[in-house]
Order: structure tokens, then sequence, then C-alpha cells
């Protein structure tokens, strides 16, 4: 009787020492799959924000500049030169500062994917490298580049190969702008820009009886 009592608690023993087993089996389990769904989650999230992150630009912002690019421009055919340098940018909107030897002009453009527009502009300012943007309450289109039918600028030509000094750039999108500027004759703009560069080439033509012409290429570009 002594011998089956011992071996009845031992049985029972070893029941519930299996039974504890798979329970902390399962618990480890439970854990083990609760922690791998974290990971996927974490994972899925990062690679989301990744994405984001990492998302190209599209439209009109494919050829924005961006801040810390210099660029030099020579009027063809003489020895003047002038520069843009990119200072500051929001999400919408980025300063530009072109000088023409000590002379500064500062610029800021609403650059998106569906227009390039000029919405502020001071041609005598205090310090051009001073934050402008930061100032802006809802500025209205000094002039426009865009696809619609009232911008200022006419969009003529997609996907043209331009070289200048620089180099050669390609799908590069041009611009036309005529005006009545001067009397009995047209004013007629040509702008080329090319994707992450931006402005790479400017041409001026004056028509009638004292018309002239000419043209800005890009030198050289750097980045500060």
């Amino acid at each position: 009787m002594r011998m089956r009592f011992f071996l009845g608690i031992l049985m029972v023993s070893l029941l519930i020492g299996a039974c504890s087993k798979e329970t902390e089996t399962k618990q480890v389990q439970d854990v083990e799959t609760e922690e791998t769904q974290v990971t996927e989650k974490e994972k899925t999230s990062e690679k989301e924000t990744q994405g984001a992150k990492t998302s190209e630009p599209s439209g009109l912002a494919i050829f924005k500049p961006e801040v810390g690019m210099v660029k030099t421009f020579i009027v063809e055919g003489e020895n003047q030169t002038y520069t843009e340098e990119y200072v500051h940018e929001s999400e919408e909107y980025i300063q530009k500062v072109t000088k023409i030897g000590e002379a500064a002009t500062v610029q800021v453009y609403k650059w998106t994917e569906k227009e390039i527009s000029l919405v502020f502009e001071d041609r005598t300012p205090d310090d051009p490298y001073k934050n402008y943007i930061s100032e802006l309450n809802n500025p209205g289109s000094i002039e426009n580049y865009s696809e619609e039918e009232t911008s200022d600028w006419e969009l003529i030509e997609t996907n043209k190969t331009i070289e200048v000094p620089s180099g050669e750039y390609t799908n590069v999108i041009v611009f036309k702008k005529v005006t009545n500027e001067v009397e009995d004759a047209e004013t007629i703009y040509v702008n080329y820009f090319a994707p992450g560069i931006g402005l790479i080439k400017e041409e001026f033509e004056l028509t009638g009886d004292q018309g002239y012409s000419a043209a800005a290429v890009l030198q050289s570009v750097e980045i500060k």
C-alpha cells in the first residue's frame, strides 16, 4: 500500500510538473508571438517613415535647386558674370540671392510640383542673407511659371537636352514669356530649367528696329 501511495504521489507530481512546463512553454510562445508582432509593426512603421522621407519630388518640384547651391552665369559674348545662391527654404518656399558685383537682389519663390511663383523681391536689401521666408504671410504671385492658362510664362518644350559651359543637361523644360514693355516692340524671354538645378539658361530678345538679343548660360555649379 505504501509503495502504491508513493507511486501515486510521484505520478501526480509528474503530471503537475508536465502541466507547469506546458503552461510555461505556452506563455513563452505567447510572449514570443507578441514580441514578433510588435517587431513586425515597428518594421512596417519604419519602412513607411523611410518611404515618406525618401519620396521622390514630382512635377515642377523636380527642377527645384537645393539650399547651399551657388550657380555662376556668364553672359554670352561678354565677360560679365553673376551668381545665384540659394540660402533658405521651407516646405514650399526657397530664397535666392542674385549678385552682380556687389549689388544683391533677394527673391523668394513658391516652388511646388504645380508652380514656380516669384512671391517676394527686394532689389536693395540691407541683409540679403536674412531669412525673408519666415516673414511671409500668404504672399501673392509677382510672376508665375506653370502649365495653367493663367501662367505668366508658357511651357513650350519638355525633355530637351541642353549643353552649357557647366555641362550637358537632359529632361530640360523650357518656358517663354512675351511682353510689350517696350513701345512698338516685343520683349521675348526664354528660360531653361534642369532637374535638381533650376535655371541653366536665359535668353532675351527685343524685336523692332532697335532690337537685339542676349543670353546668359550656366558656367559652374557648387554646393557650399
